[in-house]
């Protein structure tokens, strides 16, 4: 039985620049497509950035489908195995390379905003299907790749450790994004996007310089979930994800995201109060006393760092309104943004939201950004 795959390929360009990345430059990408039509094409399948400097390859392995990333010469991914599975059925085992046809496009786009939406409909179904897909897909590093992580029981809380990735241990668990520096130089982020109606996934190290991609069902629930949810919703949530229909979603890559909608975002990436930045955050970092004045201190450290914005956790609501003023004041004179933390369901409502506005005189502009179990205002008048 020969199994005919649909397989997305995109190579995204990113160029990490300095503080001109924020100005609204706009960059150009080219995507090129790979499918299986009828013609037959032997040995590997290479698509290349505009520049070609950057090569993704497809070839096909003694049992998976390879790939491999390349920078000018130097591998940035090793030839790992690329793997997919429906209701337990592994998809992407012994399966031959039939064909290729190509094709390309090229956009301009807002730097900090996105070029297309891209998806990738590799299981079509009818909409009564129900259906429980898997990936077991492994990024191998080469060399003695560095990396920066922290593992899952903290949800997205966890504190990075640094290590050569041969030393992480076999089958630990590593939160995306994972950020490697290669022996060349290069540094490499592992991630996902845009993921509708389909599980998010971590990374588990294989002990052979290898990050495996593991999706919901085969991850432990974090301390915050389990804090927040019964046994039996955590039992019941931990359950493989049943999908029905057509399986869409993109690869896991960070440019794949869908442009801002324009309804809430008519200025797209130039909307005003839309201020992406850096943080110092004393929940993770320690550091004494919720204090105004310990506060003042990780100011100052922000300022150090060129960060943008200082988080305070809920021991700002014993403050008086002029603490909060006067460290809202202290940190616009050194450029610092101020982030305070809210619990979500102290402001669903009308009536406690407008309390909470009250409360916030010392601020222009007051947003919350609701999550599971809390939120964060920002008092970000600079």
């Amino acid at each position: 039985m020969k199994t005919r795959l649909l397989l997305l390929a995109t190579l995204c360009i990113v160029q990490l620049l300095p503080a001109v990345a924020a100005s609204g430059h706009t960059a150009s990408a080219l995507s090129a497509r790979t499918v299986d039509p009828a013609a037959p094409a032997a040995g590997a399948i290479l698509i290349k950035s505009p520049d070609g400097h950057l090569v993704f390859q497809l070839s096909p392995g003694n049992k998976d489908l390879l790939f491999t990333i390349l920078s000018g010469n130097s591998p940035v991914i090793s030839a790992s195995p690329l793997r997919f599975s429906l209701d337990g059925t592994p998809l992407t085992e012994n399966t031959q390379i039939a064909g290729v046809r190509r094709y390309q496009f090229r956009e301009k786009y807002p730097w900090l905003g996105v070029h297309a939406t891209a998806i990738n409909e590799c299981v079509p179904g009818a909409d009564s299907a129900a259906r429980v897909p898997d990936e077991g897909t492994v990024f191998t590093l080469p060399g003695k790749a560095i990396l920066w992580y922290h593992d899952i029981n903290g949800h997205y809380e966890g504190v990075h450790e640094k290590k050569e990735l041969q030393q992480v241990r076999t089958e630990e668990w590593v939160a995306p994004p994972a950020t490697l520096k290669l022996p060349q130089g290069l540094y490499v982020a592992v991630t996902e996007a845009e993921l509708q109606a389909y599980s998010g996934i971590v990374l588990q190290a294989d002990g052979k310089s290898g990050l495996v991609l593991r999706m919901a069902h085969r991850q432990p629930p974090s301390h915050p979930y389990v804090l927040r949810y019964s046994p039996e919703d955590v039992a019941r949530l931990s359950q493989p994800a049943v999908i029905r229909g057509t399986i869409t979603t993109p690869w896991h890559l960070p440019d794949l995201c869908p442009p801002p909608d324009p309804t809430l975002f008519p200025q797209g990436i130039h909307t005003d109060w839309i201020r992406p930045g850096r943080a110092v955050w004393k929940y993770l970092d320690g550091g004494g006393d919720g204090t105004p004045e310990t506060m003042k201190k990780f100011t100052d450290e922000a300022a150090a760092l060129g960060f943008e914005y200082n988080i305070l956790e809920g021991f700002w609501t014993k403050w008086t309104d002029a603490q909060l003023k006067d460290l809202v004041d202290y940190s616009r004179q050194k450029g610092v943004g101020i982030w305070i933390w809210q619990h979500s369901k102290s402001v669903r409502d009308p009536a406690s939201l407008q309390k909470a506005e009250a409360t916030f005189t010392a601020a222009d502009t007051i947003e919350l950004d609701l999550e599971a179990g809390g939120g964060y205002l920002a008092l970000i008048k600079n």
